[in-house]
């Protein structure tokens, strides 16, 4: 429902949200959308040996986003948008036919994939939305605040790489 020149009703909520900040979290939510998987295979730059298999996590699953009402009254809104991403294993036939230990690793890490729970804040700065807090939640549940892993999905939240 437009109420007046750029502004806009959230879907959820009676708050007034600026248009603008609406189409980036939209903007951002694609961009989520949008990423393959990852390799996030560990690399020792000191192993002895070669790791023989490959971990993979995403791509982002579930993509949902919100925009809430807060309590502030200068930040009378915030964003959310959350999605999980699996981890799986692969690894050439040749080797975990050779190594049983290499096999039921494999598969293991795909008959029941880690999951990861993402959250991310986004709050408003001059009609802008800015990622505030990002969340990983574990299979274990343990709570990761701020990880820093420059993944894709990451990135589309507005991440930059610490040069």
């Amino acid at each position: 429902m437009l109420l007046g020149v750029g502004l806009r009703t959230s879907p959820c909520q009676d708050t007034i949200i600026p248009q603008g900040a609406l189409e980036k979290l939209q903007s951002i939510v694609e961009n989520i959308r949008a990423c393959k998987k990852e390799d996030i295979t560990p690399v020792d730059p000191n192993a002895k040996e070669r790791v023989s298999f490959t971990l993979f996590q995403g791509p982002p699953l579930n993509v949902t986003w919100d925009i809430k009402k807060s309590d502030s009254i200068i930040k009378p809104y915030y964003g959310v948008i959350e999605f999980v991403t699996y981890s799986r294993a692969w690894a050439p036939d040749a080797l975990t036919q050779r190594s049983k230990k290499l096999s039921d690793f494999v598969t293991q890490a795909n008959l029941k994939p880690a999951s990861l729970k993402h959250r991310y804040i986004f709050e408003p700065v001059h009609g802008d939305m800015v990622l505030s807090t990002m969340t990983e939640i574990g299979p274990d549940s343990k709570e990761i605040t701020e990880p820093r892993t420059y993944r894709c999905w990451q990135l589309a939240a507005g991440v930059k790489k610490d040069s």
